[in-house]
């Protein structure tokens, strides 16, 4: 994920606040995964979208597997707000509920 957004600048970076670094089956990723970071301090990854506070890591371990979980995010990303009621979580237990009410996956 590192070589690739050295390679491509800040591609990831997919709404205000919020960057989605992915690696796929060829660069390792052997099953999908899924991590989320929440930043205190953002992180400027050189895009208009500066700076990060959720950056969610993503492994593919092939074309398809995964996108039904992207969609989710997506649709949970765009509703209003919601990068602030993420932020503000405190606890790995609150995140999960958090995540398990919105997400229908």
């Amino acid at each position: 994920m590192v070589r690739v957004t050295r390679e491509l600048g800040p591609y990831a970076v997919l709404a205000p606040g919020v960057a989605m670094p992915h690696a796929r089956p060829e660069d390792g990723a052997r099953e999908a995964g899924l991590s989320i970071v929440i930043l205190s301090e953002g992180v400027n990854f050189g895009s208009p979208n500066d700076p990060v506070y959720l950056v969610i890591g993503f492994a593919a371990k092939d074309k398809t597997s995964h996108l039904k979980i992207l969609q989710e995010l997506a649709l949970l990303l765009s509703e209003p707000d919601i990068i602030e009621v993420i932020k503000k979580t405190r606890t790995i237990d609150e995140l999960k509920n958090l995540l398990v009410s919105r997400l229908k996956t």
